[in-house]
């Protein structure tokens, strides 16, 4: 018996969100397809039924952009582009809601972007780059938070996009955009400069309750200024973790100078330097400092003429 409907989730809320969608056969035939046929045009199928398949979840937790990450025969980026488009403007088949083509993680705990970019499979350069291009404006933690291997791969791959991707995840924050919040003065000491803006950085949830951010970054003897409150969405990358270690890693063996220009790598690397600079003093400055000046000093007074020291004559 063939279903004419496999799949539906229906979440009518109006304080939420509504989503109506239906996963048929024709689905898993195209997909089929775009696995099986190396002449199959990924344009020839309805725009409606490529947006539907985009929210759908196919075998091992794959979305169509993992499919296509893999099959790059089909990959014709023009319609795609369609698609995040008629996204961003609103479904008919959602009343004419704004929707984001949903980036997760498969059975492999790799997202597209991985998929593209793992040289043990098909290696698709031009998908990835697409795809950062059209997910950089996404809301916060829409998929940022499981892209960190990804970013790092695209940094050391020199990805197109990738430097906008960054920047764009500064994300104004809703939940304090607030007048009673936007207008402060910076604590003193945690003042910081990159790229000309003064900033102060703060670990914090997302839903932190305003009267701890003012605690930490605010002084309120001081006088009020404008500010813009944003969160930075990849986490890891800027705190001492192995995803950071990767980040700097790649960083360090770029050749992309825009990327250094970019006030939120400046931010990263003043906030790697400011945990790090004590560690680094006393446990590598510091003993090379020692070990110098014993040498110095041994150089100095001990062996003052090698000639007259016995120990170190030679015989005929």
């Amino acid at each position: 018996m063939t279903y004419e409907q496999m799949f539906s989730v229906d979440f009518t809320s109006h304080d939420c969100f509504a989503v109506e969608l239906s996963f048929t056969l024709l689905d898993w035939i195209i997909m089929d397809r775009i696995i099986e046929d190396k002449t199959f045009d990924f344009g020839n199928v309805d725009e409606k039924q490529l947006l539907q398949m985009c929210f759908n979840i196919f075998p091992r937790i794959r979305s169509v952009f993992h499919e296509l990450a893999d099959n790059p025969h089909v990959c014709d980026l023009i319609t795609v582009q369609r698609l995040f488009d008629s996204a961003n403007k609103g479904l008919e088949m959602l009343n004419g809601k704004k929707v984001t083509l949903p980036i997760f993680k498969d059975a492999e705990n790799e997202t597209p972007m991985d998929a593209c970019l793992n040289e043990g499979k098909t290696f698709n350069a031009k998908l990835v780059g697409f795809l950062f291009a059209n997910t950089k404006d996404y809301p916060i933690l829409h998929s940022s938070h499981i892209l960190q291997n990804a970013v790092c791969q695209a940094i050391k791959w020199d990805v197109p996009g990738i430097v906008e991707y960054l920047q764009a995840r500064m994300i104004r924050s809703p939940h304090l955009a607030t007048e009673r919040m936007v207008a402060n003065e910076l604590l003193e000491s945690k003042k910081l400069v990159a790229n000309g803006y003064q900033y102060a950085t703060e670990e914090f949830p997302i839903w932190v309750d305003k009267a701890k951010v003012a605690d930490e970054l605010f002084d309120p003897k001081g006088f009020p200024k404008r500010l813009r409150l944003c969160f930075f969405d990849i986490p890891n990358i800027s705190d001492l973790s192995k995803e950071s270690d990767e980040f700097f890693n790649v960083l360090a063996d770029s050749d992309n100078l825009d990327l250094f220009s970019n006030t939120i790598t400046h931010i990263i690397i003043n906030n790697a330097w400011s945990e790090l600079r004590s560690f680094f003093f006393w446990f590598m400055m510091f003993p090379y400092l020692v070990l110098l000046i014993s040498f110095t000093f041994w150089q100095t007074f001990v062996i003052v003429d090698l000639d007259h020291q016995s120990l170190f004559k030679t015989t005929d």
